[in-house]
């Protein structure tokens, strides 16, 4: 609560900030104005004030003393800039006293409220800039709070050495993945070699893409208790690969490979979305995530198939298909 705090800081010692600490201090809250000018100025010439400021300045004493230095507004006529006939009158006169309208010089009001700090001893500091002030209290407040969050960043993109790599291409819309091979290393890709039977783009000449693992299915097998490296690529538009109970995720961004690290420590069936729209199936875009143990992990990689193998069925599939074209 107000109350409570011990002491209120108002910046700007003019007609808004005295006022709020006058109205502060009615309430018994202490409070104290920093004004970067050497005196009290003002900007301006005459002001109105409505009812609402009247009855502020009724209820903090100070209605009275305004009042006298001040005119009060009798009516306004409405007149039609043709005719020049009045077409309304609006008469002030009738609200009460502390409702009315008035007219005043904006010094004299800023010396009515300066004085009546003075009185109550409300501390006005003047000649004080708080820009710096503000700008590194800012900047240690921000630093604050990002320290933690780069801590844990760090952690998110220090991938363990025992982390197998799966690569992740995205697509309108849906998922396939890659894994390596025997030789525990993923071949290198060209974004001109993607095809049909290419989808990742893997050089055909790299000796460590022949035996990556490729996995045409929307859902990835991963073994437990082991760290796993995600590698995300997208062939089309913005993507995101994100399976809430790993409590992470991170954007597939056409052009470059994002990446980051989880470790999966419950066997489960787990389902995977798209947290980027990515157009009029963005809500179809689903896959699934089945964590197994190792012994059963090292059962279903073995029925997947290579590229090598991939290549070869496609390349037999299409010489099928010229030998049945000319028939």
């Amino acid at each position: 609560m107000l109350e409570d705090s011990k002491q209120i800081v108002v910046v700007g010692a003019g007609i808004a900030g005295l006022t709020t600490a006058l109205c502060l201090n009615h309430f018994g809250i202490n409070a104290c104005v920093y004004e970067r000018s050497n005196e009290v100025t003002t900007a301006g010439a005459g002001i109105q004030l409505s009812p609402n400021a009247n009855r502020v300045f009724s209820h903090i004493g100070l209605f009275d003393e305004i009042s006298a230095l001040s005119r009060r507004c009798k009516g306004v006529r409405v007149f039609d800039y043709k005719s020049n006939s009045q077409l309304a009158l609006f008469d002030y006169m009738k609200f009460k006293r502390d409702a009315a309208f008035l007219f005043c010089h904006r010094s004299d009001l800023v010396s009515i409220l300066y004085a009546a700090c003075k009185k109550l001893k409300i501390p006005v500091h003047f000649d004080k800039k708080l820009e710096k002030i503000l700008t590194w209290a800012t900047t240690l407040g921000v630093a604050a709070l990002l320290a933690h969050g780069i801590i844990i960043w760090n952690q998110y993109v220090n991938v363990p050495k025992n982390a197998i790599e799966v690569d992740v291409m995205a697509w309108q819309w849906g998922w396939q993945y890659r894994l390596p091979g025997a030789d525990g290393k993923l071949g290198t890709t060209q974004v001109r070699n993607i095809a049909d039977n290419n989808p990742f783009g893997i050089n055909p000449d790299d000796p460590f893409g022949k035996d990556d693992v490729m996995i045409e299915s929307d859902v990835i097998n991963l073994e437990n208790n082991r760290p796993v490296k995600i590698l995300l690529r997208s062939v089309d538009v913005l993507h995101n690969w994100y399976v809430p109970q790993f409590r992470s995720k991170m954007d597939a961004v056409p052009g470059t490979v994002t990446f980051y690290w989880f470790e999966p420590n419950k066997v489960g069936e787990y389902e995977v979305l798209c947290a980027e729209y990515c157009g009029v199936g963005h809500y179809a875009m689903r896959g699934g995530v089945e964590v197994q143990d190792k012994a059963d992990y090292e059962v279903w990689l073995s029925e997947q198939e290579t590229f090598e193998q991939l290549s070869a069925r496609y390349e037999k599939l299409n010489v099928d298909g010229n030998k049945l074209a000319k028939k």
